[in-house]
């Protein structure tokens, strides 16, 4: 059975009209120990329509050099028992969670160039991992692409470039169609497959919508890589990859 800790809302603001940004700190444990890119799930306190509790999991964008306070960037969903509950915590208010979960973090071990891309709100397991301790020494040769379907979309541009660290080659936003649109999936592939024709990379790490997930992962296992260099995280559209984090 998960463990679960407690954390105090210190800030709440709302980003980009959808998008609620909790600064928390710990209450129970002091310490939260989590690597950049993991996340944890939160308990709502209420119900699903099929009695289990409503839990959801998110990434943590912030840097695990600091594990007395960590930040969460949620993007609301009409109808979503966990979206909604993070986009009504105020200033003060407690709530409970269990983690930190996932593999989606560097090993620590020595890398070569890196590669990270994320489509929409899965930007905040990349920014997690950028942002790790674990990932200084290799800054220099990680390459980022955050694919989205407007320049307004989840966290303000302004706030990821403040937030990723200098020596990333980022490039960002990269305009898709939006989710649920048939050209979606082909025009995030043909981007990425542009972007890194003729580069090797010894990590690929993916977060985001799973259907372009899919097909990038594909892409990249035909090219010679191996399932343990690529990376995958979901956040929603699941499809046959396995679930990693939710909205």
């Amino acid at each position: 059975m998960a463990v679960s800790f407690k954390a105090r809302v210190v800030r709440a603001e709302p980003w980009n009209g959808d998008t609620a940004y909790v600064h928390c700190e710990m209450i129970e444990p002091a310490e939260l120990g989590f690597v950049g890119g993991q996340y944890i799930i939160v308990n709502s306190g209420k119900a699903l329509p099929n009695g289990k509790p409503g839990k959801r999991a998110y990434s943590i964008p912030s840097s695990d050099v600091e594990q007395r306070c960590f930040d969460l960037v949620v993007k609301r969903i009409p109808q979503g028992v966990g979206s909604n509950f993070v986009w009504d915590l105020k200033e003060g208010d407690t709530f409970e969670f269990s983690g930190p979960w996932g593999k989606y973090y560097c090993s620590g071990e020595a890398e070569g160039e890196t590669l990270c891309v994320s489509t929409d709100t899965g930007i905040t397991a990349a920014l997690g991992l950028l942002r790790g301790k674990r990932r200084p020494k290799a800054l220099r040769q990680t390459r980022f692409l955050w694919l989205t379907g407007s320049h307004d979309y989840f966290i303000p541009v302004s706030i990821v470039k403040a937030w990723l660290p200098g020596a990333v080659d980022a490039r960002f936003p990269v305009i898709i169609p939006p989710v649920g649109t048939e050209a979606r999936i082909a025009a995030a592939v043909k981007e990425v497959e542009s972007r890194v024709a003729g580069a090797t990379f010894s990590k690929i790490y993916l977060s985001g919508d799973g259907l372009i997930l899919r097909e990038l992962k594909e892409f990249f296992l035909t090219l010679g890589y191996t399932e343990d260099r690529v990376v995958v995280e979901t956040f929603f559209n699941h499809a046959s990859l396995k679930t990693a984090s939710a909205a």
